[in-house]
């Protein structure tokens, strides 16, 4: 089986699957597939110990992705040990537990984001990281480069993908429009000034260049603000669900605003 619609054929259910399960399972339990082919309750209380990444404690704007290539969680975040700049520290994992590499800086250009997100593209194999200014709001995105284990390169360009107020920054992979030369991010975002939500399809070569591909605007203009607060692959389908919180400061109305990115 390699396709979930084949679970589900026109009429019903002659392609019904059955498991033995691990321990009693009660009606409407959440039970996942274990490695050794038995289904199993999910148990909150094997979930391992907390792993404090390097300077805890003067860490803003935290985001994480999983890289599936290296077996390593990926976060980038504002270190204020250290200028307030962009940095990246990837952990391996063995099973329950964590162990950190070193942090490294992304981008000493430019200091002190506001909103910071990662995702790790599995077509180029690197992670992708995009951050918004506190002073002025500028948009920039970067790529790693390579790296093996827990170490990360970060010779990509930075690319300022958009100047002026921006906020709530989001970037996901888009394995359909992604090969090993050239892969897809798209990138959401909210611009203050122009009262717009905009989405943008960024191309990373397997150099670490990246550049604007095409933009869209879900929503424009109005004296609303846009927000993101989520942005998700649909699974079985080409397109993207991006969730965003919808202000008016004028009017004092708020609001939720959902749409389908193809």
């Amino acid at each position: 089986m390699t396709n979930l619609s084949e679970l589900l054929p026109s009429g019903g259910g002659q392609n019904a699957e059955s498991f033995t399960a691990t321990g009693t399972l009660s009606n409407g339990t959440v039970v996942g597939l274990k490695s050794d082919g038995t289904v199993a309750v999910f148990d909150p209380d094997s979930v391992g110990s907390t792993a404090d990444f390097p300077n805890a404690s003067a860490v803003a704007f935290p985001a994480a992705a999983y890289d599936n290539v290296r077996n390593v969680v990926h976060i980038a975040y504002r270190d204020n040990t250290s200028g307030g700049y962009v940095t990246h520290t990837a952990g391996s994992i063995s099973g329950s537990t964590i162990t950190w590499g070193t942090a490294n800086t992304v981008d000493t250009t430019v200091a002190s984001p506001k909103d910071i997100d990662i995702a790790f593209n599995g077509s180029i194999q690197f992670p992708i990281v995009a951050w918004c200014q506190a002073s002025g709001g500028d948009l920039y995105v970067k790529s790693g480069t390579g790296g093996s284990g827990t170490n990360m390169n970060w010779n990509g360009n930075r690319l300022l993908v958009q100047s002026g107020d921006n906020n709530n920054c989001m970037i996901a992979y888009n394995p359909n429009a992604s090969s090993a030369s050239s892969a897809e991010s798209l990138l959401a975002y909210g611009y203050q000034q122009g009262s717009t939500l905009y989405v943008k399809a960024l191309t990373t070569t397997n150099g670490g260049i990246t550049s604007v591909k095409a933009t869209a605007y879900p929503a424009y203009g109005g004296s609303d603000q846009y927000y993101p607060v989520g942005l998700a692959k649909i699974a079985l389908s080409n397109s993207f669900i991006l969730v965003a919180n919808r202000n008016n400061f004028g009017t004092g109305a708020q609001g939720c605003a959902c749409y389908q990115v193809t």
